[in-house]
């Protein structure tokens, strides 16, 4: 039975509904293994997790920050790799979301302990000024390199966790994963541009440059 089944007038349950709803959709938009989580809204400790494939005995659960059960049945893998998510949410209180992958180029970006730079002119638009940084390898039940990287990178939309994949923040799953998916095709497309004789750097007032561009022309930013 779940220990709590309202929080600050919010529904868990209802919310963990939408949570699994919008992972149950993010094979559509990018292929792989795959997991996410969600804060609650109006918590700063509680948020909902789960994996982007559904599983009769494997639903999204509520966590507190501790690694408690709040709402919902807890699976071992579950567990396991909650303290990401806790490391994320930590560190970063103005992250809504966060979508991890296991795509193929970002993948290799973090087994080489390479950040993604921006070299592609998509980036800017996404929140990227510089690069995406690589964490310190870890276990996945130990946040604590998330932790310290996304204190020094404030307003990052992702990071690659060293030697495993890609964590990409918004304010939805849905967000998150379609951050997931830009990212993979600027990982895949520098990691081609460095066998034709090495990927370019955008200018170092490319983001400002962008960022005007799409504020003048009154298109979508994909990142706020």
């Amino acid at each position: 039975m779940s220990k709590q089944a309202e929080h600050e007038g919010v529904d868990l349950f209802r919310f963990a509904q939408i949570v699994e709803n919008q992972l149950a959709g993010t094979p559509a938009i990018i292929q792989g293994a795959a997991n996410g989580a969600w804060r609650v809204p109006g918590s700063d400790n509680l948020f909902v997790i789960g994996g982007a494939a559904r599983h009769p005995d494997r639903g999204v659960v509520v966590v507190d920050f501790d690694g408690n059960i709040v709402h919902g049945q807890a699976y071992p893998s579950v567990r396991e790799y909650a303290p990401l998510y806790t490391g994320i949410f930590t560190s970063r209180p103005d992250v809504q979301a966060a979508f991890h992958a296991h795509t193929p180029y970002l993948m290799a970006f973090s087994t080489a302990h390479r950040p993604l730079r921006n070299t592609h002119i998509s980036l800017p638009r996404f929140g990227v000024r510089k690069e995406i940084p690589v964490t310190r390898y870890s276990a996945r039940d130990d946040g604590s390199p998330l932790l310290e990287t996304l204190r020094d990178y404030p307003d990052i939309p992702g990071v690659l966790h060293g030697n495993h994949g890609i964590f990409a923040f918004g304010d939805s799953i849905t967000e998150a994963a379609t951050r997931v998916k830009f990212f993979e095709a600027a990982a895949q497309l520098e990691a081609i541009a460095e066998q034709l004789g090495g990927a370019k750097l955008l200018p170092d007032d490319a983001y400002d440059d962008i960022q005007r561009a799409i504020r003048k022309s009154g298109a979508i930013s994909h990142f706020k």
